[in-house]
């Protein structure tokens, strides 16, 4: 009996320690994510949030592995809506879009 009882408090504590241990790590991975910029509407913004507000990438898009605004271009789908990748001497950047009349 008294075995018994010892194998259920050691099987008891493994539980709970692997469940506290599960729960440290999703709030590490939840602290680590949030300091980290993140792609938001569409990837038109970059939410800083150690600054708590959103950035506006136009001309460019949000670079979804970084979190950051793009800062050149290699085609089109890098530019914001209303603007296209041109090459400018010698540099790929995000133009507007040109009027048609």
């Amino acid at each position: 009996m008294k075995n018994l009882f010892l194998l259920l408090s050691l099987f008891a504590l493994t539980i709970t320690t692997g469940h506290a241990t599960q729960t440290q790590e999703q709030k590490e991975r939840e602290r680590a994510e949030a300091q980290h910029p993140y792609c938001i509407d569409y990837y038109r913004y970059s939410y800083n949030p150690v600054i708590k507000r959103p950035i506006p990438c136009e001309p460019y898009t949000c670079n979804p592995r970084t979190g950051f605004c793009k800062t050149s271009c290699l085609d089109n789908v890098d530019c914001a809506d209303g603007y296209l990748c041109s090459l400018i001497l010698g540099e790929r950047t995000c133009q507007p879009v040109p009027q048609v009349d």
